[in-house]
């Protein structure tokens, strides 16, 4: 197995293709200009401190769109949070208040991930219908 410890092979292709200085500026100066339009149109459309729309309509329209991985974000912010009361719980002495707050941080939680679900199966069936 060839190893380049950290050089380029001068007769790699597309080693060629990328070290070539003007296709790297021309990349380079598109994602800036990229980032700058995006900077642009936040600035003009959106609010800086709640980032909602300025205009209603524009907002309704969003607020309609649908986020497909909310589930899975709720469920990993679970999981870290039952991680963490594991390890808390393992480390930390035990006292009633530790164990309130965790028993009512998991039906919170559990809350949450109940009316995600729901939330789902509902999305599911309007899409269907």
């Amino acid at each position: 197995m060839k190893q380049n410890r950290g050089f380029e092979d001068p007769k790699d292709k597309n080693a060629q293709e990328s070290a070539n200085p003007e296709d790297e500026v021309d990349e380079f100066l598109g994602r800036a200009i990229d980032a700058r339009s995006i900077d642009r149109l936040r600035s003009e459309h959106v609010r800086k401190f709640l980032l909602t729309f300025r205009e209603p309509d524009l907002e309704k329209k969003y607020s309609k769109q649908v986020d497909d991985r909310f589930g899975a974000y709720v469920a990993c912010a679970s999981l870290v949070f039952l991680f963490i009361c594991f390890v808390q719980i393992t480390i930390v002495p035990h006292s009633v208040f530790m164990l309130s707050f965790y028993l009512t941080c998991f039906l919170l939680l559990t809350l949450v991930v109940f009316v995600s679900v729901i939330y789902s199966c509902v999305k599911v069936s309007l899409a269907r219908t």
